[in-house]
């Protein structure tokens, strides 16, 4: 399968008029005293991973946001550049934490090399990892989320999402079915498969 061509195909414009083109969906600005505990918790825990105790710090976010969904469930979207301690590359992260009620229903994160610019992390924003709590498996939140985040990302970065090369069975029928809605395709890459979202048009 051919690499898609063009990446950069959305134009220059507010990011949340953007994404809420794409998604229909507000996404709303929030502080960090805004988040609900369970989601900061989230976010911390996430930031914090391959870094030095002394060099971590709170809050270190440079874009926290919401959307709603029509059902009453809300995301929470926490960005971040980090550079890993442990080998010095340095990755544009982003993790969306979906509650109902007040309780996380499931998590992503989405991936952006900065300095491994090598042809497997160029331009290609990837799911890191994605996971639905067993109470609310079967519901499509897997799909929904995937589909929430390559939205995000062609407005953060005007790329669509990508799979990484290690995916689950259950993330890999996940994909399955964005490719049955034509949402998707798979492609290879250095032997393996993966998946990614086809821009719109």
């Amino acid at each position: 399968m051919e690499e898609l061509k063009n990446l950069n195909v959305i134009p220059k414009r507010d990011m949340a008029e953007k994404f809420r083109d794409l998604y229909n969906s507000e996404m709303v600005e929030v502080t960090y005293e805004d988040l609900p505990q369970n989601v900061k918790i989230h976010f911390e825990n996430q930031s914090s991973k391959f870094i030095l105790p002394e060099a971590y710090k709170i809050g270190n976010f440079s874009k926290l946001c919401k959307f709603p969904h029509q059902n009453g469930d809300e995301t929470y979207v926490g960005q971040q550049d980090k550079t890993y301690d442990t080998n010095g590359a340095t990755e544009r992260l982003t993790y969306f934490v979906d509650t109902r009620d007040g309780e996380m229903t499931g998590y992503l994160e989405l991936r952006l090399p900065v300095s491994d610019l090598s042809q497997y992390f160029k331009e290609k924003p990837f799911v890191g990892f994605t996971r639905t709590h067993s109470p609310f498996l079967s519901q499509g939140l897997g799909k929904r989320r995937l589909e929430e985040a390559n939205a995000y990302s062609l407005s953060e970065h005007s790329l669509p999402l990508n799979s990484d090369s290690l995916v689950t069975e259950e993330a890999k029928r996940v994909w399955e079915r964005l490719i049955e809605d034509d949402k998707a395709e798979r492609y290879v890459e250095n032997g393996k498969e993966r998946f990614r979202f086809i821009p719109p048009k």
